[in-house]
């Protein structure tokens, strides 16, 4: 009954086949390794796992789930909100109020979702009773390790009482052993069974982008064939992956000065500026985020049609975690394009590579010279007004479609923050909205609003 219900709420007709096979195994086994490709479905198969073992007598903390970012930790916290259950989820995270997480753990809520670092800082505290909990996940385990996070979540678990279920998932294979937890003990359901991972080859149709070798010229080269993919399919959204963040910024600035409607995502940059850039990206102000590795796991972002390797990932564990931003669970088959200097370079990955044919100079010239990139239906504004102000989505909309007559279709997604909103709009609409917010109250206060940057 609880699975229907999840496919319900979420939209789905049918779990995966990897999302059955955990089911099959977690039937027969409390503690369990989920290895799985990112993009896979993996949140839902733990969300389910959880959900059908919580009690809706216990007054404690039943389950904890812990994560290596706060954007995955959002993300996981926001799916178990569209399920609506009716149990209580909280996450913690570092960079958030801890006095105002304290606040939400005075009433036990029955899940935390939480970063190692922050979530031991709320058991040193006597935040909760860890005691209580019964349910482990840690959700890509990996990352936490490669993070450091190993002493933290060794002093969690030292705190919790007797384990009755565990997920650990994995878009890698676990070599390190955690002293505190007895991996011996899990059943592994491996689904990296190919030397990719699994079904990827189905998932994705892989395009090669040859570039000259070297010299000055290579990264001029590379970025009119970019300007050319972008070409082939104008408007419709893409992540283009970088090594670091100076390439970013700079691969940032050259396509904003050809027009391409571009957002930028690194680890350098302000939180805020982080969120705004996703949710323009995610909302549809733009249709191309150029970024490191940091946007290859844990952001919830739906339906990314391609993913373009504009320099080499790192390490082939890089490379999937890439391209599970697209062909993901519920979606289309995804288009993944590597730029590349030699053959050798892309053996280890043993794929159906198909060769992505460019037009010759001159006529490359000619095409990108004429070519205009297509303006985004969608613009992002920023309210000063936020979840401290008791402001909701509702407030939002009903300040757009009753007061200032907006269609519904003028209106896209609505992100409220603590102390400010977000709404994607009609382009066509923005002036007529900053127009008129001088004039206007929400919930009986003056607000500010401005085309979010």
């Amino acid at each position: 009954m609880i699975k229907k219900q999840i496919l319900d709420a979420l939209g789905y007709t049918a779990f995966t086949g990897m999302q059955e096979r955990f089911f099959e195994k977690s039937d027969k086994h409390n503690f369990i390794q989920l290895l799985a490709p990112t993009g896979s479905g993996k949140t839902l198969a733990f969300l389910t796992f959880l959900l059908e073992r919580l009690k809706p007598d216990a007054k404690d903390v039943q389950a904890i789930i812990m994560v290596p970012g706060r954007e995955l930790a959002l993300q996981i916290e926001s799916v178990f909100k569209q399920i609506k259950s009716g149990y209580k989820i909280v996450s913690c995270y570092g960079g958030h109020e801890f006095k105002k997480e304290r606040q939400q753990l005075i009433e036990a809520p029955a899940v935390i979702v939480g970063t190692p670092g922050r979530v031991a800082q709320h058991v040193e505290e006597g935040s909760f009773n860890p005691r209580s909990i019964q349910i482990l996940i840690i959700d890509e385990f990996d990352k936490a390790l490669e993070q450091g996070f190993d002493d933290d979540m060794g002093f969690i678990i030292q705190h919790i009482g007797t384990l009755t279920f565990a997920v650990l998932t994995s878009a890698t294979k676990l070599e390190e052993q955690a002293p505190y937890l007895n991996l011996k003990e899990y059943e592994i359901l491996d689904e990296l069974s190919n030397p990719y991972g699994v079904a990827e080859r189905n998932l994705y149709k892989f395009s090669l982008m040859p570039v000259i070798q070297n010299g000055e010229h290579e990264f001029e080269a590379r970025l009119k064939a970019l300007r050319f993919i972008l070409s082939t399919f104008p408007g419709e959204s893409a992540l283009v992956f970088c090594k670091t963040r100076a390439a970013v910024d700079e691969l940032y600035i050259e396509l904003n000065s050809f027009h391409f409607p571009v957002e930028k995502y690194h680890g350098a940059m302000e939180q805020r500026d982080r969120e705004v850039a996703v949710f323009r990206f995610d909302n549809g102000s733009v249709n191309i985020l150029v970024c490191t590795d940091l946007a290859a796991r844990g952001l919830d972002i739906n339906l990314v049609q391609h993913v373009i390797h504009f320099e080499d990932s790192l390490d082939e564990a890089s490379f999937t975690h890439r391209n599970g931003r697209t062909g993901r669970l519920q979606q289309n088959r995804g288009n993944v394009y590597v730029f590349y200097r030699q053959d050798n370079e892309l053996d280890k990955f043993k794929l159906p590579f198909e060769e992505f044919r460019i037009l010759n100079s001159e006529s490359l010239e000619q095409h990108l010279i004429h070519f205009k990139p297509i303006t985004t239906k969608w613009d992002t504004l920023y309210f000063n007004l936020g979840k401290r102000d008791k402001i909701q989505k509702g407030d939002v909309l009903g300040f757009l479609t009753k007061d200032l007559k907006l269609k519904g279709q003028e209106v896209g997604k609505i992100l409220i923050k603590d102390k400010n909103s977000y709404v994607a709009v009609d382009k066509s609409k923005v002036k007529l909205i900053l127009n008129a917010a001088p004039s206007r109250k929400l919930k009986n206060k003056k607000f500010k609003v401005e085309v979010a940057k």
